[in-house]
């Protein structure tokens, strides 16, 4: 906008003005905490006093997990998602010492099944099996005895010998026998009798239920069977936990039948930790009965075991990780979201770990243009490609949804994003797009910059997407790491649209809500943003237009200091060109201007450090005296 149709309170140019209080002011420079050995691109600290810092940009985090008693930092680093914990943190910076990668593999191999043979009953440990046989025709039995058994097989195979048959047995009677189970109690379990050389008999007096069959191997000699029937078909599946009862997902899944009176042999196949927090323990799970539910069965380090869980009862919950998947191998950018999880890209693709559970990232939801950006406005995540700005929306990252924003504005970079107290913005090649939900618009950079002013101002940062958005008492904060070229706007509701020129080079930054502090870096030095002297300020006011000539010959300045004054006026043969006339120090109260031009169009510049509540400038002394 031309200088001379610019609001009266606005001004032509603005460089390390501040207008927090309704004045002017100085920006503060910022505070130097402290001097490194090595050149600082990334800065994270907990309380202002200790740090970590990066020689590469890298994007660090508070830790999501609930009452982390860990105290652990992440940070994606090279691509790679990493965690550490803030016990190494110090003045001197430096990056961790120790980390490792976020994330515990899933196993890749499914158990090893095989059945092993039970000799007791899983429901009545110490039961033992009787026979009473005789023989038996036309309903009379003949010589019956309890026999003297040998067990070939416990449970499965008995063989006992019947006297030989006395004198009155007849011919035809049949061998008969009486097989009974008693528990340690005397509680029956099962009672059956059945003739040898018949047809088998079934009991469904045990789980599975079980055949008997009576055989006369020779002469005297006789065989009992018992072949038990198929209890349940069981799958296992086992996962890797870490040292911080971190738990991955399920291998592939094996299956195995099963009988009453079997268990299970499983063999765990070891995975490979190499970067990650240390393996603890597999923990196995398998279904029961007829539920596809996996439970917990086993904890421990050993990957060898015999599960012999047969009940609910021994079950120890079930399996929560079924759908857990470590960290994508490489990832471009990350941001922190409120619900507890991390929200990242590479390429076209957007990922989300499991709300608190940072080791596990199972979402993913693809755009159809490359991802540039992401940052958090008030109930969205903003994600900006290399075509549109989305906002993503949903309660869990399961059930997430994008909406296209209604402002059609590609994004620049990560860097050049940023939350701004529930409003997310970000720097398009158009202007600053900020977004609240779904809704975006870029009104507030409009009322500023026409789009060929913004492209026109910081074409440099754009095109080397070096453009760097941070957040400060309510100001939207733009630097560079390649040139001194930014700014600074305000853009809370109490004084939305303040801006000034912030041309100073700093190659990172870093928010502490929790001090209400903005960190930054230069080369080797990490300050507190505004926490040092003044900044010396330059501040023009539009031109003034009269409808006829003024000469201007007395001005009253309220001042906590004297300033640097510099008066323009029109050129009488181009009204447009502006003229410098007289630059000279004004302190404060009244003050006379030597005899000078008269023209249509006048402003004012001033250089200084002091604070300036009102200015103003008449033909004479006279013009002011009721000031």
């Amino acid at each position: 906008m031309p200088p001379h149709l610019l609001p009266d309170t606005a001004a032509q140019e603005a460089i390390d003005c501040n207008f927090t209080h309704g004045h002017l002011m100085p920006m503060k420079q910022g505070f130097l905490l402290t001097t490194l050995s090595a050149a600082v691109k990334t800065i994270y600290t907990q309380d202002g006093l200790n740090f970590f810092t990066w020689p590469t940009e890298t994007y660090v985090f508070d830790s999501p997990v609930l009452e982390d008693v860990h105290n652990r930092v992440y940070y994606l680093d090279g691509g790679v998602l990493r965690v550490t914990t803030a016990d190494g943190m110090s003045p001197a910076g430096g990056p961790p010492g120790t980390s490792w990668k976020v994330g515990v593999p899933n196993p890749t191999v499914a158990p090893t099944l095989s059945v092993v043979e039970l000799d007791q009953y899983p429901d009545y440990p110490g039961a033992e099996i009787s026979i009473d046989a005789w023989y038996e025709a036309d309903g009379l039995r003949y010589q019956e005895a309890s026999m003297t058994l040998t067990v070939v097989n416990p449970l499965r195979r008995i063989t006992y010998s019947m006297p030989a048959r006395g004198v009155g047995v007849p011919a035809t009677a049949e061998a008969r026998a009486s097989v009974l189970v008693l528990d340690t109690d005397d509680k029956q379990v099962m009672l059956i009798n059945l003739t040898a050389g018949e047809d088998p008999v079934q009991s469904t007096s045990l789980p599975g239920g079980v055949t008997l069959t009576l055989t006369n191997t020779s002469g005297n000699a006789y065989q009992l069977d018992l072949a038990y029937g198929v209890v349940e078909n069981r799958a296992y599946v086992y996962t890797n936990e870490n040292t911080w009862n971190e738990e991955s997902g399920p291998s592939p899944a094996a299956q195995i039948n099963t009988t009453y009176v079997q268990a299970v042999d499983v063999a765990l196949t070891a995975s490979d930790f190499t970067g990650l927090r240390p393996f603890l323990r597999f923990n196995t799970y398998r279904t029961m009965g007829a539920s596809p539910t996996y439970v917990k069965v086993r904890a421990d380090a050993d990957g060898t075991y015999i599960d012999t869980s047969y009940k609910a009862s021994q079950v120890l919950g079930a399996l929560e990780t079924l759908e857990y998947e470590p960290p994508p191998a490489e990832l471009t950018a990350a941001v922190s979201m409120p619900g507890g999880s991390f929200a990242a890209f590479n390429g076209n693709a957007l990922y989300i770990s499991e709300p608190y559970r940072p080791h596990s990232w199972q979402y993913r939801t693809a755009f159809p243009k490359a991802i540039r950006g992401l940052c958090l406005s008030s109930q969205s995540l903003i994600v900006a490609t290399a075509e549109y700005g989305y906002a993503v929306v949903g309660s869990h990252p399961s059930a997430i949804q994008a909406i296209k924003l209604p402002v059609p504005q590609a994004g620049i970079a990560q860097r050049s994003m940023v939350e701004l107290d529930g409003v997310g913005a970000y720097a398009s090649h158009d202007g600053i797009v900020a977004v609240v939900g779904s809704r975006a618009t870029l009104r507030a950079s409009q009322k500023l910059f026409a789009r060929d002013d913004w492209q026109g101002r910081y074409a440099s940062i754009l095109a080397d997407a070096s453009m760097r958005f941070a957040w400060h008492d309510g100001c939207l904060v733009a630097t560079s790491s390649t040139r001194p070229l930014g700014f600074i706007l305000r853009m809370d509701e109490m004084a939305a649209g303040e801006y000034t020129q912030f041309n100073h080079q700093i190659d990172a930054t870093f928010q502490l809500p929790v001090a209400d502090s903005l960190y930054y870096s230069v080369g080797n030095s990490i300050y507190q943003f505004a926490g040092g002297a003044s900044y010396t300020y330059t501040w023009r006011s539009k031109d003034f237009t009269f409808s006829r000539q003024y000469h201007m010959g007395a001005g009253y300045i309220r001042s906590s200091n004297a300033v640097t004054m510099t008066l323009y006026y029109s050129n009488p043969v181009d009204e447009n060109e502006m003229v410098e006339w007289v630059t000279m120090s004004v302190s404060p109260g009244y003050f006379r201007l030597p005899d000078g031009p008269s023209a249509r169009r006048w402003s004012v510049k001033l250089v200084g450090t002091s604070v300036v509540e009102e200015l103003l400038l008449g033909q004479s002394m006279g013009q002011l005296k009721n000031v």
